[in-house]
């Protein structure tokens, strides 16, 4: 019943999700590629050769996947790789550092029965891998019900988001049984996808996939020439914040920093949210904060 109400809401709502995409292209000129993949357009696999359908939401899951790619690629070489991501940035780092692992790289589809019909019809996958969390509905059950085998790799839920998918367990059940494997970051992780309606006996621990790569595009890279490149002073010690996340802890960063320049005068600091995107937004908040934060983008500081 929840499938038909899930279903209904999403039919209801596709008018918002066309203006939408339909305002990312005209607007803000972004590719119709996106737009053609999202509706189910995907690359079509090659007659003759049988498809492995990975997705990886954005950058981080992206990386997560190397070393699941290149297992495949090794494993089966005769094989045909498609990789998915859902924004534009997981999309360019995909292409960027997976080109020579993967055949195609597209969007996901929008989770709408014709969409992910039309997706699975032209990829006719053997396999479909989702990494982490991404719980798609329509894409795992209708993937199941056209004899595509399932599986989650790198699963994660964190205890944020488990309240919420403990509330429709009875869903959910429906949708984890369309799954052959859950492959969980963690015992903790393990636990909370049975909680929600995964067969224990399909979940398994296996550690997470960023700790079995090297980094992506990794490169020797000079420091006093980084430091030239960046603008910091040769003698100045440096602070490096990774990996943010939240606008709240611009704050409290930017609170701790202060704190460090009463000991540290010409302390540094340079600063790597997670999402490149959120760049200029970080760069604002500091600057309420009394600072003079530069972006790299911008050219020589």
């Amino acid at each position: 019943m929840f499938s038909v109400v899930y279903n209904l809401f999403l039919i209801l709502t596709s008018p918002l999700w066309l203006i939408y995409l339909l305002w990312r292209i005209v607007v803000r000129g972004k590719s119709r590629e996106g737009w053609s993949h999202r509706l189910g357009g995907l690359p079509p696999s090659p007659q003759g050769r049988r498809t492995i359908w990975v997705h990886a939401v954005s950058v981080g899951e992206v990386i997560a996947a190397l070393p699941l790619l290149q297992a495949l690629r090794e494993g089966f070489p005769e094989h045909h790789l498609l990789l998915t991501t859902l924004t534009p940035t997981g999309n360019a780092t995909a292409r960027q550092h997976m080109g020579k692992l993967v055949d195609a790289v597209g969007y996901l589809p929008v989770d709408l029965p014709f969409a992910v019909g039309r997706a699975l019809q032209r990829v006719h996958p053997d396999a479909l891998i989702v990494m982490e969390t991404e719980l798609w509905p329509n894409l795992l059950m209708m993937a199941y019900r056209r004899g595509v085998r399932t599986f989650i790799a790198n699963g994660r839920l964190s205890d944020r988001s488990l309240p919420a998918y403990r509330r429709f367990r009875w869903f959910f059940t429906q949708v984890l049984r369309c799954v052959d494997a859950i492959c969980a970051q963690s015992e903790e992780d393990a636990k909370r996808f049975c909680a929600i309606g995964a067969p224990p006996d399909r979940v398994h621990v296996v550690g997470n996939t960023k700790f079995d790569q090297a980094a992506v595009g990794a490169q020797d890279i000079d420091a006093d020439s980084l430091r030239k490149e960046l603008g910091l002073p040769q003698d100045a010690p440096v602070l490096v914040i990774g990996s943010s996340r939240a606008p709240e802890e611009e704050k409290l960063i930017a609170t701790a920093y202060r704190l460090l320049r009463e000991h540290f005068p010409n302390l540094c600091i340079v600063w790597a949210p997670r999402h490149v995107e959120r760049a200029e937004a970080v760069g604002d908040a500091l600057k309420k904060e009394g600072f003079q934060p530069w972006l790299r983008t911008q050219g020589n500081p």
